[in-house]
């Protein structure tokens, strides 16, 4: 039995749960597909996907190009286009050989840093690929490959079986590489006084966690201009510490992620579970109360989803998992058709009441869930358990626009060389304004000369341009009309742009 088919014994949605603890030290939230990062003070440069590739460490290159390389299900051809054709802009060179060379080589590379933390394109660009099924897979079976299996053959090396055991090395192969687990092994040995076995895994997890948290401090205070920001990491350690105390070593959901707390409603693949529709939860009040709020919620999103496919939401809204206006009115309406208290929250009662006529729906029209892009129908086996596939097309993702989500979180990027990357603030602003405004994927890009840095037009400008007067202008009846076209034009483009940008 290979290591894909042995996976300690564990379900689907163990080895799911491990994936979204480490989504969320890494993205404020699980499943964060289309996350980027850009802090100047970040080594790790441009971070992008759920679990932070960095640009710098060479990772980000290798996850685009398996993205456009990805065969089942083909890339959008318009995405996968462009993100072919910005490839060089992020491929790091090799390190040559020679300390003149070298010296040459780091500096191209931060010039290089430095550009991809301001470029917008790139951002937008990859926030709005992450809505390609194809880009979806393509990080799931990099992450895996890259990150998640070697956590495994660590893991299993020893003799260990638990999650949470797996979870720990996982966690430490993406925030300071794969090689972390196996150059601290021998420490961690000496501290519990014996080699890790399953004998001593329990204890010998809790004194690795131990020896990780005073580490990440010892390179902080070491080097606090390049590794200080570690210190404000040791939250990492210290949840599965808690874990751990908890005698929680299956991670049964709900679980508590630093700031976030991940439940079975999360986004999580259909076939993680028996029903994906209960989630296999039989306790409706264990949903809680759901009101709107301004913070992305899991539960919020699986509640979009299902508004959606009764109707009650639009086909065209985004479950973006943040409980907005809109979610609200959809929510009473609801209610109001269901002869139930119009509050716009969900409580257990409309919580059962709608996953009821999702059942009814599903039961009707078995293929009901796929007319919309969030179904809720199982997904085909991937190589770890994941989110269900969202809107896989250009225009749909044009449509769909940036989602804006309330919660703002750094993550340094994966990196392969063992040293931990500097994880960016949680709430830290980014080098560059964020571009929230929708994107549409085959928007020209101006292709005229610069000079000084300024985009020069191809016609020369008149040496009296922008001197008209006022009142000669009104007084001209062609110029009049312009003018109120041009402002009917305005208000038709920004309500266009907020009905695009608000929240579902």
């Amino acid at each position: 039995m290979s290591d894909d088919d042995d996976r300690l014994g564990l379900e689907r949605l163990q080895v799911a749960t491990i994936d979204a603890i480490v989504g969320a030290f890494e993205c404020a939230r699980p499943f964060y597909y289309s996350r980027t990062a850009r802090w100047k003070g970040d080594a790790g440069g441009f971070s992008y996907g759920t679990h932070q590739v960095s640009h710098t460490s060479g990772n980000l290159h290798k996850l685009l190009q398996s993205y456009v390389d990805w065969t089942d299900p083909k890339p959008d051809p318009d995405f996968a286009r462009r993100v072919k054709s910005r490839l060089k802009d992020v491929q790091v060179e090799p390190k040559p050989s020679g300390a003149e060379a070298q010296k040459k080589w780091k500096a191209r590379l931060e010039e290089q840093r430095l550009a991809l933390i301001k470029d917008d394109d790139l951002k937008s660009l990859l926030e709005l690929a992450a809505q390609d099924p194809a880009m979806r897979r393509a990080q799931d079976a990099y992450f895996y490959k890259e990150y998640l299996k070697p956590a495994l053959k660590q893991v299993k090396a020893v003799g260990f079986t638990k999650a949470l055991s797996w979870a720990v090395a996982f966690d430490s192969a993406i925030h300071s590489g794969p090689g972390w687990w196996d150059k601290n092994k021998d420490d961690v040995d000496r501290i519990v006084g014996a080699p890790a076995s399953a004998a001593n895994e329990t204890a010998w997890i809790q004194a690795y966690l131990k020896h990780r948290h005073e580490w990440l401090l010892d390179m902080a205070a070491k080097d606090p201009e390049k590794y200080g920001i570690l210190k404000d990491t040791v939250y990492r350690p210290n949840t599965f510490k808690a874990l751990a105390e908890a005698d929680n070593w299956t991670l049964k959901l709900p679980v508590k992620a630093h700031s976030y707390t991940i439940t079975a409603w999360d986004d999580f693949a259909a076939d993680c579970f028996t029903d994906p529709v209960t989630r296999d939860v039989d306790q409706d009040d264990a949903f809680g109360e759901l009101a709107p709020s301004s913070r992305y919620d899991g539960r919020a999103m699986f509640l979009q989803k299902n508004l959606k496919l009764l109707g009650f939401l639009h086909a065209s809204a985004t479950a973006d998992g943040v409980y907005g206006g809109q979610t609200r009115t959809a929510v009473e309406a609801f209610q109001q058709k269901n002869s139930l208290p119009p509050t716009g929250k969900v409580d257990g009662v409309t919580y059962k009441q709608i996953n009821t006529q999702v059942r009814q729906k599903l039961a009707e029209k078995p293929d009901a869930a796929d007319a919309t892009p969030d179904g809720l129908r199982p997904v085909a086996e991937q190589p770890k358990g994941n989110a269900p596939i969202a809107s896989g097309t250009a225009a749909a993702a044009a449509a769909a626009g940036t989602a804006a989500i309330g919660v703002v979180a750094g993550g340094g990027g994966s990196d392969e060389s063992g040293q931990a990357a500097a994880d960016a603030k949680t709430g830290e602003p980014e080098a560059a304004p964020v571009n929230t405004a929708p994107t549409t994927p085959t928007a020209p890009v101006s292709t005229a000369p610069t000079v000084n840095g300024n985009t020069q037009a191809g016609t020369e400008v008149p040496s009296n341009a922008g001197k008209v007067d006022a009142a000669e202008g009104w007084g001209n009846p062609t110029l009049t009309v312009g003018f109120c076209a041009l402002f009917l034009a305005t208000i038709v483009l920004a309500a266009w742009f907020f009905r695009k940008t608000s929240h579902a």
